[in-house]
């Protein structure tokens, strides 16, 4: 009976996670349904009734349901797949890094996991120094031998941990380290970059207002940057004429692809916004959107604002980041708004153009050219601008068949000629026909 015990004892031991997947089927228990906003990463003897509290319930003052630990893990849980339950479901991820954090087997364990769900990571770096996480050096060092000799944990977890350490040290976080920093005002920062974030995730993204073929067009876009689901390049260029459909989707892949990234942002609309001075202001957008900074003024200059990108990316050389840079029409906008060389290698960034030319001048090695809309996408289409159906009214079938010959498979003349005919007669549906030739030929 005693080694039963001893032996079940030892499996609690090592517990922490050894199976770091998501779980495919979540464990039952009163927290299975309860979502979270935030997960807060802590070792409780360092900071749990006094910093992470103190996160906690600011972050409970705005509303937001964050997770800490005891506090939401009831009677009859078991304290593992609720734990993992909590890290699933939390949109963003708060990891509080103290000198004593590596120590604890749960508190890496948990960092892996969070890892894993690829959602945003914000580091709070409390009385540590950088420079041990990122090189496990010192306590950091200490703890990781200590788990190494007494062999509770395999190998690949224990170097697994050392990764995921050494990653979020690369991430751009908070820091409080001197007797000058004030607890209330990183407290107060973090909850409106964690509320910005939620935001963020939550408004309603409208890639069209009908959103025809978009599937078969990502898939066969898909098809072009990836190889068995790999990513073939950082950076994917997409070119067409005026009216392909080129923006239209970027923004059906970034609303598919937005969780897979701990940061995105999107910036349409560059050669004109350029055209009117306004380069500077995508540049504060970008390090808004992907960093949380709060940047209310123009750069000086452009060359000023590339310096604060490049420095925040190389900051967060560890952190994945969707970005969308749509209609560039000069090689200055790209190197204004992405510093290739300080870029993660796992982000993705999508940059669409009419010049194919520049793409290549830039260096974009995967390119890819908007094919027409086929036939039965492109009546689809005109019919829903038309008519507000999928389908042609009857005694139109003639004509909707001429709009769509003309329109020669482009979804912004299928819109428009679509949109100019609805709820006309046929005299002026022949009328705007001819009249759209006419205006073809000229």
């Amino acid at each position: 009976m005693a080694s039963t015990l001893s032996s079940a004892r030892r499996r609690q031991e090592r517990d922490p996670f050894l199976v770091l997947e998501p779980p495919k089927n979540m464990v039952k228990s009163s927290l299975s349904a309860k979502q979270f906003d935030v997960f807060i990463n802590h070792r409780g003897p360092d900071v749990k009734t006094t910093l992470a509290m103190q996160l906690y319930n600011s972050l409970k003052e705005d509303g937001i349901q964050a997770y800490l630990g005891s506090e939401e893990t009831e009677l009859g849980d078991s304290l593992s797949p609720t734990i993992k339950n909590a890290i699933i479901s939390a949109e963003v991820q708060i990891a509080i890094l103290s000198p004593r954090y590596a120590e604890s087997p749960w508190c890496l364990a948990e960092l892996a996991l969070m890892f894993q769900t690829k959602r945003r990571i914000i580091p709070l770096f409390y009385h540590i120094q950088l420079s041990d996480l990122s090189r496990i050096e010192n306590r950091v060092a200490e703890a990781f031998s200590n788990h190494e000799e007494k062999g509770r944990y395999p190998d690949r977890d224990i170097q697994q941990w050392k990764e995921c350490l050494q990653n979020v040290a690369g991430i751009k976080g908070y820091e409080l380290n001197g007797q000058n920093d004030d607890p209330n005002k990183v407290c107060k920062d973090i909850v409106s970059a964690v509320k910005k974030e939620l935001q963020r995730r939550e408004i309603p993204f409208q890639v069209a207002k009908y959103e025809v073929g978009l599937e078969d067009l990502g898939e066969d876009f898909d098809s072009h940057w990836q190889i068995n689901g790999q990513m073939i390049d950082t950076i994917i260029g997409i070119y067409g004429i005026e009216g392909s459909g080129k923006t239209t989707l970027v923004k059906y892949l970034f609303k598919r692809n937005l969780s897979e990234f701990s940061g995105s942002t999107s910036l349409f609309d560059v050669r004109k916004k350029h055209a009117k001075g306004e380069l500077t202001s995508l540049q504060s957008k970008l390090l808004n959107e992907l960093f949380g900074t709060k940047i209310d003024h123009k750069f000086c200059s452009i060359e000023e604002g590339t310096a604060h990108i490049k420095h925040d990316l190389q900051r967060s050389q560890e952190s994945r980041f969707l970005i969308v840079i749509d209609d560039v029409d000069d090689k200055m906008q790209l190197d204004a708004l992405l510093p290739i060389d300080a870029l993660n290698p796992s982000s993705l960034v999508i940059v669409t153009t009419r010049d194919e030319s520049l793409l290549r001048q830039a260096g974009i090695r995967v390119r890819y050219k908007m094919k027409e809309m086929n036939a039965e996408h492109s009546r689809q289409l005109f019919c829903w601008h038309a008519f507000h159906r999928p389908s042609c009214k009857r005694g139109f079938e003639n004509l909707v068949d001429s709009f769509v010959e003309a329109c020669q498979g482009l979804p912004l003349a299928l819109q428009v000629e679509g949109g100019r005919v609805y709820g006309s007669d046929k005299g002026y549906w022949r009328l705007e026909l001819y009249s759209f030739k006419a205006r073809l030929q000229t």
